[in-house]
């Protein structure tokens, strides 16, 4: 957030952290950044930054960070670059801090619903919208059944599955009972996830089924 009070930075952190508790997100994720306070690594600055400086600032140091902008400049123009600039909200002044405790918790809510969507596990990162999946930071391509293969063993990470589970959950009972489709699907997933120093984290619990997550 960018501001210019540190009265309001001291308010309104009261008024999140029963928000971020809620939503079971880590307070760090709320800061208050002012025109002349630096973000990241960067040094004081010597003259008073625009509000546009500071938001390049602190999306080159947290790039990933939600950054409603206050301002008492409210011309459609302002409105617009900093939007452009990477604002997810903008606000002018005078404002309720009713409002504004509104609109943080609006972004609170999309954080949530973001992290719902992704499934992470055994170094692992599915992303249930996308339908992205990376192991260790590379990304790995998948058919439409390996990847429903995988997001059932990611939801249950760390289990042991039957045959007959994983079966009936991503094949829904199409195929026979005693087809041998969960085991080729198996070897597709390791054959993608792994790499000859670095196997894929899927185990073989013999005469059971399958487990991913790290060895026992």
């Amino acid at each position: 957030m960018a501001a210019n009070q540190d009265e309001l930075g001291v308010k309104l952190r009261g008024k999140v952290e029963p928000m971020f508790q809620q939503y079971g997100l880590a307070l760090d994720r709320f800061q208050v950044f002012h025109r002349d306070q630096p973000a990241g690594d960067e040094k004081p600055a010597e003259i008073r930054r625009s509000g546009l400086e500071v938001l390049a600032s602190v999306r080159r140091a947290k790039p990933t960070l939600p950054v409603i902008v206050l301002t008492a400049r409210g011309e459609i123009e302002d409105r617009v670059a900093g939007l452009d600039a990477g604002a997810v909200d903008y606000l002018v002044k005078p404002f309720s801090l009713a409002e504004l405790v509104a609109r943080v918790r609006a972004q609170l809510r999309v954080l949530a619903d973001a992290s719902a969507s992704i499934l992470r596990g055994a170094d692992i990162e599915v992303n249930l919208l996308t339908r992205k999946v990376s192991r260790g930071g590379w990304t790995v391509a998948l058919s439409t059944t390996e990847f429903e293969l995988l997001v059932y063993l990611m939801r249950y990470c760390g289990q042991v599955l039957t045959r007959e589970q994983i079966l009936g959950s991503v094949w829904g009972y199409q195929h026979d009972p005693a087809t041998n489709v969960v085991d080729v699907y198996i070897g597709y997933l390791r054959r993608k996830l792994g790499r000859p120093e670095d196997p894929a984290p899927i185990f073989t619990v013999r005469a059971v089924g399958y487990r991913l997550g790290t060895p026992s």
